[in-house]
């Protein structure tokens, strides 16, 4: 009778091991797929700002869609490509398994390093904000010196400086805040402000917000001015 103890209890297993994974529904992958996306928008976002802050608004608008590649591709990389759970997928309690469907593909790799991988995606998100907020005390840093040191110098006077000034001042005026240009097909906005019509087309498919007020903004109410200048 003890004989067969092992024998029951290799068949229980067996049976166990068989009912241990079942195939995932509709509506849990799509939560699991709601949540990556989530953490992909995040990630994507948290990247462009931080890379806006640093180098700019400019070489961000050529840039973006690689940055977005970028950002889907890390995500993608330090998860599903290692063998790992995605961070929808265990949101939702599920798992990528073997054609067998009773054991989870790179067993050993997801239970050794698996740790080690959720240290490196909250690290990433962690450092990416961290730079964010990094940049934005830089900036604020740099504007508020460069104020001190307009407050600073004397006050100009000559009637060539007050042109010089005014020539300044209205060639700023002129500039898209985008690309830092003369304005070319100048563009209104429901808000007022103005830009290039390509630049600001462009930031409306990624930002539905004025870059400059945050207010909603869509592609739809942008107002072409012609025969305007700047």
């Amino acid at each position: 009778m003890m004989e067969d103890v092992p024998a029951v209890m290799s068949h229980f297993f067996s049976l166990f091991s068989l009912t241990m994974f079942r195939r995932a529904g509709q509506a849990e992958i799509l939560r699991s797929n709601q949540k990556d996306e989530f953490y992909i928008s995040y990630l994507r976002s948290t990247l462009s700002e931080t890379f806006q802050s640093i180098v700019g608004m400019r070489s961000w608008i050529h840039l973006r869609k690689e940055l977005e590649v970028f950002a889907d591709f890390t995500y993608f990389l330090l998860t599903t490509a290692a063998g790992f759970q995605t961070l929808g997928e265990e949101y939702v309690n599920i798992i990528q398994v073997d054609g067998t469907l009773r054991a989870p593909v790179s067993t050993m790799i997801q239970f050794t390093l698996k740790p080690k991988t959720r240290f490196g995606i909250f690290w990433l998100l962690g450092w990416l904000t961290a730079s964010q907020l990094l940049g934005g005390v830089l900036i604020s840093a740099y504007q508020f010196h460069k104020t001190l040191q307009d407050l600073k110098s004397k006050v100009i006077s000559s009637p060539l400086s007050i042109c010089k000034v005014k020539s300044v001042a209205t060639a700023s005026s002129h500039q898209c805040p985008l690309c830092l240009e003369l304005r070319h097909e100048t563009t209104v906005t429901p808000c007022g402000h103005l830009f290039c019509w390509s630049c600001i087309l462009e930031w409306c498919q990624t930002k539905g917000e004025c870059p400059l007020c945050r207010e909603k903004l869509l592609s739809c109410r942008l107002i072409y001015l012609q025969n305007y200048d700047f």
